[in-house]
């Protein structure tokens, strides 16, 4: 037994050594880029029973992503910080307008200017949810009508233009049941348009 885990972690410490000497070799680049955001979340949820889904309304943020990788396999892992709105609602009727900050991580596949990204998120709703409806606004902290912790899947598929621009689509889909009540069911799906600067 004792040789067993001693060839487990051996086998385990090899490959970790290995993947790491691929990624810093002198073929390896690191980019950052600055973002802008248009966001379109959806809000499911599910209440006594019953579901709905809301419009995606158009919302902003901006954020800054960095791409550490390999030129030679044209592959690279993403992070970065991302600040924007979700605004979910009914058109012309009501929406409900939140502040949140995502942490994505993503695994980069790169053929020439276009790239494939695959991977999650975790998100931080911070400050408060304003809602408009039948044209009264009101503003309650956001913690006291949902929770606030969201995590989930994430694609993104971008192309580069020239040297230093950058257009992108992302969709999340959120995995996290934000409702605050147990028995109902609250998640968010974003789809979203990046216009970047790459360094």
């Amino acid at each position: 037994m004792m040789i067993r885990n001693r060839l487990k972690f051996n086998i385990q410490a090899i490959a970790i050594a290995i993947g790491a000497a691929i990624l810093y070799t002198t073929a390896s680049y690191a980019g950052v880029e600055i973002v802008l955001i248009g966001d379109a979340t959806q809000e499911h949820d599910t209440t006594a029973g019953v579901a709905a889904t809301s419009d995606g309304l158009l919302s902003f943020g901006a954020g800054a992503l960095y791409e550490l990788g390999s030129t030679a396999s044209r592959w690279g892992i993403e992070t970065g910080v991302l600040y924007f709105q979700r605004q979910p609602g009914l058109s012309g009727v009501s929406s409900a307008t939140s502040n949140w900050f995502e942490l994505p991580v993503l695994g980069r596949l790169h053929a020439g200017n276009v790239s494939l990204g695959l991977g999650g998120y975790l998100a931080q709703g911070v400050g408060s949810m304003t809602t408009v409806a039948s044209g009264v606004t009101t503003s309650t902290a956001l913690s006291s009508t949902q929770k606030t912790f969201d995590y989930g899947l994430q694609a993104a598929l971008s192309c580069g233009i020239g040297a230093h621009v950058l257009l992108e689509i992302r969709y999340s889909l959120g995995l996290a049941n934000l409702a605050s009540d147990s028995a109902n069911s609250l998640k968010y799906s974003d789809a979203q348009l990046f216009m970047g600067w790459r360094f």
